[in-house]
């Protein structure tokens, strides 16, 4: 979530009321929401702008007399299809936060809305930007490796689960295939079993991102520091390594 919201400037946003804004006023009149002792003060906002992005949720940038500027993530509907876990995704987002690679966030749990400090000045990467700064973006993958994992998650992150997963799915739905699909699972099963077969010992688990997408960094301001950022811990779990 989010790899678009932050590269937005605050001059391009189209500001409103949050009144104006249907489901944002209604999220913002719930009691759960005004009584929430960690994210009641969404409901100060003096403005507010829909954002664009979001695949399994939707998002609205806000702005706060005392708190300043945050987007809040509503969790749309029949997200578990995707196998996620919006409470062990903010445990993850808080223990990168405080390892310093991600912006911080809050969480009202009651209502599965996520609420993530608004990067300023900032745009998210493309491919050729990653590579530019590959040493910047590897340095903030060791630090997520180096994080306890008694901070991080308690779920192991199975690629191989995964596309089976998404392909069961495909095959319920009916939705299409590429023609190649029989010659891309034989890929992945030689290359399952050659990784199966090297494992002479274990490998360690670490917390891991999962979706290294270029979309996924940015950098820019906050509390007036620069910084190259991770977004979207959505899919974070342990790996191997």
């Amino acid at each position: 979530w989010g790899r678009h919201f932050v590269s937005f400037q605050m001059s391009h946003l189209a500001w409103h009321s949050p009144n104006e804004i249907d489901e944002l006023r209604e999220v913002l009149s719930r009691e759960s929401v005004k009584s929430d002792p960690e994210g009641s003060f969404i409901c100060s906002a003096t403005r507010a702008a829909i954002l664009v992005g979001g695949l399994t949720n939707r998002l609205y940038c806000i702005d706060t007399p005392e708190e300043g500027m945050w987007v809040v993530r509503v969790s749309g509907e029949n997200y578990e299809v995707h196998n996620i876990d919006r409470v062990k995704e903010y445990k993850c987002i808080k223990a990168a936060f405080e390892a310093g690679i991600t912006p911080d966030a809050k969480f009202i749990k009651s209502d599965l809305i996520t609420i993530s400090r608004f990067i300023s000045h900032g745009h998210t990467w493309d491919n050729d930007t990653v590579q530019k700064n590959i040493v910047d973006c590897v340095d903030i993958v060791k630090v997520l490796h180096s994080i306890p994992l008694d901070k991080y998650s308690d779920h192991v992150f199975d690629a191989w689960e995964v596309c089976d997963h998404y392909h069961q799915i495909a095959l319920e739905k009916g939705a299409p295939l590429p023609d190649d699909i029989d010659e891309i699972y034989a890929i992945m099963r030689t290359v399952k079993a050659a990784v199966d077969e090297d494992k002479v010992a274990s490998f360690p688990l670490v917390a891991c991102h999962n979706d290294l997408l270029a979309a996924n960094w940015i950098k820019g301001r906050m509390n007036n520091v620069e910084k190259v950022c991770l977004l979207d811990m959505v899919l974070a779990h342990v790996f191997e390594f």
